[in-house]
């Protein structure tokens, strides 16, 4: 019970810190990567729906939860895609919803294969807010924390590219583009954290071992200035491409020098483990377990992620599943 307070007392000062930033880990990425890339609308070449629920840390109060959700398709004979994300957290105090909608623009590179590359814009609104009453203040009429609840809405923009093949794909993205200097512009918020940029680089191949089994590994790289820089190594299993399972080692890494990488700091660790179902090529349900390795495992119950998609539309000539179900 102490570690449980301790802990939800680490949470409440991080809330009331302006230079606070948390940043939604979604181990299932690949399952729809339009949440980190708007360049990623329209990949399947379908309509299709996709939604996650993430309970971060269960068993702790105040603990990070996650519910998004993403639409998007291919039009304009298949140069262009449209999407619509719309994600909203919950930390300790702290409640983050963002709304974009996505644009992407295919380019074909070769007649012989599926090379292509895609550029991708969304812009959007971040509201962020904290709830002054969910924290506990050090001392009596303590100004630094709120009284009631504080929000504000900002407009923000992102922008990221995609390649891919039949057998491989790299991307990077950067979120947040806009909203940091809006809230510069306006200092009236005092308490509500101040949203920055966010770097994410991803790549990934396809190994086919057989016509019933496929080899996928990839990685993610997620940065951002107030945030330690971490980095997913991921391996999944495909039989016959319609069950997925697979698993993640993620760490933080010192790539470069910052603040919050001091040589005091804890760098965190987990293990995740996934797995994906494909029903009838319509219907994709995947949930992850992920199980920390740092000192807040002794603390909480792990981590819960379930994701479910529906592709309301399939392509009649082309069969994206490789790449993008799973």
């Amino acid at each position: 019970m102490l570690k449980k307070l301790i802990v939800l007392l680490v949470m409440a000062l991080a809330a009331v810190n302006c230079e606070a930033q948390y940043t939604t880990k979604f181990n299932q990425y690949l399952f729809n990567q339009l949440y980190i890339n708007p360049a990623y609308a329209g990949y399947k070449n379908d309509l299709s729906v996709s939604s996650i629920y993430r309970s971060q840390w269960t068993g702790i109060d105040g603990a990070p939860k996650t519910i998004a959700l993403a639409a998007d398709g291919m039009f304009d004979n298949k140069n262009v895609g449209i999407g619509l994300t719309l994600q909203s957290d919950r930390v300790g105090a702290q409640n983050f919803t963002a709304v974009y909608g996505n644009y992407a623009y295919k380019i074909k590179l070769s007649d012989f294969n599926d090379s292509k590359i895609s550029f991708g814009l969304g812009f959007g609104l971040i509201q962020s807010g904290i709830n002054g009453s969910k924290l506990v203040p050090g001392q009596e009429n303590d100004n630094v924390v709120p009284v009631g609840d504080q929000s504000n809405i900002l407009p923000d923009a992102r922008f990221g590219f995609l390649y891919s093949n039949e057998h491989l794909f790299f991307g990077a993205s950067v979120d947040n583009l806009l909203a940091n200097f809006f809230y510069k512009a306006n200092g009236n918020f005092l308490s509500t954290f101040i949203p920055k940029p966010n770097e994410y680089l991803t790549a990934g191949a396809l190994l086919v071992i057989n016509e019933d089994m496929k080899f996928k590994p990839s990685i993610l790289l997620r940065d951002g200035p107030e945030n330690p820089t971490n980095i997913d190594f991921n391996t999944a299993v495909i039989l016959k491409d319609r069950i997925g399972f697979g698993f993640t080692y993620r760490t933080d890494v010192n790539l470069y020098n910052k603040a919050i990488t001091h040589r005091d700091f804890q760098r965190s660790n987990a293990m995740v483990a996934y797995t994906s179902f494909s029903i009838n090529g319509n219907i994709s349900i995947g949930y992850a377990f992920d199980y920390s390795l740092s000192k807040i495992d002794n603390a909480s119950y792990g981590s819960h992620q379930l994701s479910i998609g529906f592709h309301l539309q399939r392509a009649s000539n082309l069969n994206d599943s490789n790449l993008s179900t799973f």
